[in-house]
């Protein structure tokens, strides 16, 4: 019996040995190529040029493709005419969420902001329309997301850089606020000239920024 036990285990060691010192990842889906905007383990935004016709601009076609099953959701199409090349700096994942700035992608100098929650399992999409003539705001008010941080429970922070601008064309100095939205609400967490633009973290469940030289804290 101990003999029959050994060559069982023999035999077992030998049909899994070869899987083990292989190294094989799990397969993956085959996302589409295109140019990379944001790779994770789980998820791959990419870019495709769409070639103009009949005379139109050319545009960028983005979309997010899950690396486990190969599902794609489409993002949006942008306006790269006079072959501007188009960024998005704030695509950001965590969990089950994407989240991006979907207004005027790569102009740091547009006139609004489009913010964009989404959830990857459902595809729902919660979206915040800032500026432009897009919001409650005054008319020629200018708004720009200058930071994003996203967390695995779908709360997603920005900061708006506010302009306001009189009816002779003259901009006021910029003001901050930092924005919280989630899949149900949109609240403003601080606001004032003296927040730092760009530093924004989202951990643990609170959000940190830099006011008036001093590192603060919310929760989230």
């Amino acid at each position: 019996m101990l003999k029959g036990l050994v060559a069982a285990m023999i035999v077992g060691s030998l049909s899994i040995g070869p899987a083990l010192a292989s190294g094989r990842r799990p397969v993956r889906a085959r996302c589409p190529t295109g140019r990379v905007m944001l790779r994770t383990n789980s998820v791959v935004v990419y870019r495709r040029l769409v070639p103009p016709t009949g005379g139109a601009d050319a545009l960028g076609s983005d979309a997010v493709c899950l690396s486990k099953t190969g599902r794609r959701i489409r993002l949006g199409q942008y306006n790269i005419g006079g072959g501007e090349r188009i960024e998005n700096l704030y695509y950001r994942t965590a969990g089950r969420f994407l989240g991006f700035d979907a207004a005027d992608i790569g102009s740091r100098d547009g006139d609004h902001t489009r913010l964009v929650l989404l959830n990857l399992t459902t595809g729902r999409r919660r979206s915040l329309d800032e500026g432009g003539g897009l919001s409650i705001r005054p008319p020629g008010t200018l708004v720009r997301a200058t930071a994003l941080a996203l967390a695995a429970n779908g709360s997603m922070v920005w900061i708006a850089r506010v302009i306001n601008v009189d009816a002779n064309g003259q901009e006021a100095p910029p003001t901050y606020e930092l924005h919280e939205l989630t899949q149900t609400t949109s609240r403003v967490l601080a606001s004032g000239s003296d927040i730092r633009p760009t530093a924004l973290r989202l951990s643990g469940g609170r959000v940190s920024w830099v006011q008036g030289g001093t590192m603060r804290t919310s929760p989230a």
